[in-house]
């Protein structure tokens, strides 16, 4: 019975651990990071997370994530994935869940969507 209280413990930790609908990746590289016209940062990794919330449109950017870099969490998130990218490094992002919406001005209306970063890890 002890057992199967750790373990169910443990199973509400991570069910909490990782917001509902939050994609990860681990042990990728950072292949692109473009910045905005307003302060957010995009971000492109070597294989993108299997299951997408933040579904696009077919011929949207290739990036996956964003961040407001003009944050406190933003400049460490900037700072880490740029030197993750300078040094040839993987790591791991974890996603909010939350999606930014950018729609393209017509004739060409298309929407792209990125899901934001909640943490960063070089590994």
């Amino acid at each position: 019975m002890n057992r199967m209280r750790k373990l169910l413990v443990a199973m509400l930790v991570l069910a909490i651990a990782v917001p509902a609908g939050a994609t990860s990746v681990t042990g990728v590289k950072v292949t692109r990071l473009r910045r905005g016209t307003s302060n957010d940062v995009f971000v492109q990794v070597s294989v993108p997370p299997g299951t997408l919330d933040c579904l696009s449109s077919p011929i949207a950017a290739q990036e996956v994530y964003v961040f407001d870099g003009e944050t406190s969490n933003g400049r460490i998130l900037d700072a880490l994935l740029l030197a993750a990218y300078s040094a040839n490094k993987t790591v791991d992002i974890v996603g909010t869940g939350t999606c930014r919406t950018f729609t393209t001005p017509p004739p060409f209306t298309f929407t792209t969507r990125f899901e934001f970063i909640d943490s960063a890890v070089i590994r």
